[in-house]
């Protein structure tokens, strides 16, 4: 690795070289492979099983480190020997993440088609925090030939407007119709033993003959009983705040 360091700067380009001679077995899944485990030993799902066969998981990773903020940034691609002699190599993908500690980050997932080396999806999310206020947005892309392609963005606002309750407010829209997807918002109420959540959406999603839904959650948890984050049918079109 090529290391580089100043008073409150350290760089490191380094190349990434990972052999798995890992035995085949009689599992019939499917690892789909992106940027969140490009590198990972084990791409199975469940810890009682092991991913198939040898195979091995290449590329960069380029890192910046200092004291006000961090990049880093990979290229990786894998390629594996299946049981049946055949062997499979993937997209390639390239990940970047520039994190200004608490004031936000900037996070970019992108795979390129390996054969006709097009965009085939192209992810960002980011967060932004000024004051009492955390915003968040998302762009996703996907394409599968060229032929069918999707593209949205939403957008979301977290503002905090006294101790302990939250105003929260996200929408999505369609890029490729141009249409709005859905919108939702609400006020959320914690502290360490009670959560208190209410929350509207509206859905422009057609559904059969449901062109427009919309609806309320209200959700009252005892945290010593149960946790907030997961309770009750809340609907969320935009970033993870």
């Amino acid at each position: 690795p090529l290391n580089r360091k100043t008073n409150n700067r350290n760089e490191v380009l380094e190349p990434i070289i990972m052999p798995i001679l890992a035995p085949f077995n009689n599992y019939e899944n499917e690892q789909e492979i992106s940027n969140s485990n490009i590198f990972s030993l084990n791409r199975e799902a469940s810890l009682s099983q092991w991913e198939s066969g040898p195979r091995i998981n290449y590329g960069i990773n380029w890192l910046i480190d200092n004291n006000d903020y961090s990049v880093n940034s990979s290229v990786g691609q894998s390629a594996k020997k299946n049981k049946n002699g055949s062997s499979n190599v993937s997209n390639y993908f390239i990940g970047n993440i520039i994190d200004s500690g608490n004031s936000g980050y900037i996070k970019t997932d992108v795979t390129i088609d390996r054969k006709r080396l097009y965009l085939k999806d192209n992810n960002i999310n980011t967060s932004l925090t000024l004051g009492k206020v955390k915003f968040g947005f998302d762009y996703d892309y996907e394409t599968q030939d060229k032929i069918k392609t999707t593209e949205q963005i939403s957008v979301g606002a977290k503002l905090n407007l006294f101790k302990d309750t939250e105003f929260i407010m996200s929408v999505r829209k369609n890029l490729m119709t141009d249409k709005s997807i859905g919108n939702a918002f609400g006020a959320h109420y914690e502290n360490d033993c009670l959560a208190i959540n209410f929350d509207y959406f509206r859905d422009f999603t057609a559904v059969g003959d449901i062109t427009d839904s919309h609806g309320f959650s209200f959700t009252v948890t005892l945290k010593p009983f149960g946790s907030s984050k997961k309770t009750g049918k809340i609907r969320n079109f935009g970033p993870d705040l």
